[in-house]
C-alpha cells in the first residue's frame, strides 16, 4: 500500500472515533522516528522516513495512532458502546464491584459500600487510559468494564485485557460482543501482534469465553497476581491470540 493511502486509512480510522489527525514527515537528521504534536485540537503524527525501515513504516504509524485513539476510544457494536470510564460511571459500576463471586474471580475484594476505598478505586479507574465501560445502547446503562493495558513482557507488540459484566447482564453475549470488537480494533486496525488475558484456573466461564473468541492456552504463570480477597499471590492461566 502506498504511503499516502496508508496515511488516509489511519486518518479515516481516527475520524471514525471523533479524532482529528494529520500525518506528515520530518526527515531532518535530528528528528525522532515519530512524534505526536497537538495544536488547536489537531493532532499531527510526524514520521521520519529516514529512520524507519520501509517494512516497519505502517507498524510505527499504527502505534502512533494507538497512542491517540485508545485513551479517547468510543467504539460502537450492534448493541453496545465501549468508551473510557469517567467518574459519572462510578455508581453504576457498584453493581458488579460489590458482587462477591465476580470480584473473587477477578482477584479482587468485593466492596460492601461506596466508601472511601471504593472511591479511591474509581479514581484509579479514571486515571487509567485503557479503562473502559461497556454501555448498553438501548438503555444507556453501564453493564461492565474492559481494561486494556500494555504487556511489555513479550518480544512483539502486545496488549493484555481484563473484563467484567454485571451479574444481571451475563449470559447475553455482551462480553463476547465487546471483546470481539476490542480485539478487532487492536489487531486488525492497530496491528498489535498479540492480545493476552490471564484468568484464575477455576474461572470456567471466562476460559470458555476466551476459547470461543479463538484464544489459545499458553499455560500457568506462577504467582502472577496478588489476590485482594485471599490476601496472597495466586497463579493465573494465560491465554493469547495472535494477529
Amino acid at each position: 500500500m502506498e504511503r499516502e493511502q496508508l496515511h488516509n486509512r489511519y486518518i479515516e480510522l481516527c475520524k471514525e472515533h471523533g479524532i482529528s489527525v494529520l500525518v506528515t514527515n520530518n526527515n531532518t537528521a535530528d528528528a525522532p522516528k515519530y512524534e505526536l504534536v497537538t495544536n488547536n485540537a489537531i493532532n499531527n503524527i510526524v514520521l521520519n522516513d529516514t529512520k524507519i525501515d520501509t517494512s516497519m513504516y505502517e507498524a510505527f504509524l499504527a502505534y502512533a495512532v494507538s497512542l491517540l485513539l485508545l485513551p479517547n476510544l468510543v467504539l460502537k457494536t450492534e448493541r453496545l458502546v465501549i468508551r473510557r470510564f469517567c467518574m459519572d460511571d462510578a455508581t453504576a459500576c457498584f453493581s458488579f464491584m460489590s458482587d462477591e463471586q465476580g470480584m473473587y474471580l477477578d482477584g479482587c475484594k468485593p466492596f460492601n459500600t461506596m466508601d472511601e476505598d471504593y472511591w479511591e478505586r474509581m479514581k484509579l479507574f479514571e486515571e487509567r487510559e485503557g479503562q473502559y465501560v461497556i454501555v448498553l445502547q438501548s438503555t444507556n446503562e453501564v453493564i461492565g468494564t474492559i481494561n486494556v493495558f500494555s504487556d511489555d513482557s513479550r518480544a512483539v507488540s502486545s496488549k493484555e485485557i481484563g473484563y467484567a459484566i454485571s451479574p444481571k447482564h451475563q449470559r447475553n453475549g455482551y462480553a463476547y460482543e465487546a471483546i470481539s470488537a476490542i480485539i478487532s480494533l487492536l489487531q486488525k486496525d492497530l496491528l498489535f501482534d498479540m492480545v493476552v488475558a490471564g484468568v484464575l484456573p477455576e474461572n470456567t466461564p471466562s476460559i470458555k469465553l476466551l476459547e470461543k473468541l479463538g484464544f489459545s492456552n499458553e499455560g500457568i504463570r506462577h504467582k502472577a497476581l496478588w489476590h485482594e480477597g485471599l490476601d496472597k499471590p495466586v497463579d493465573l492461566m494465560y491465554y493469547y491470540i495472535d494477529r
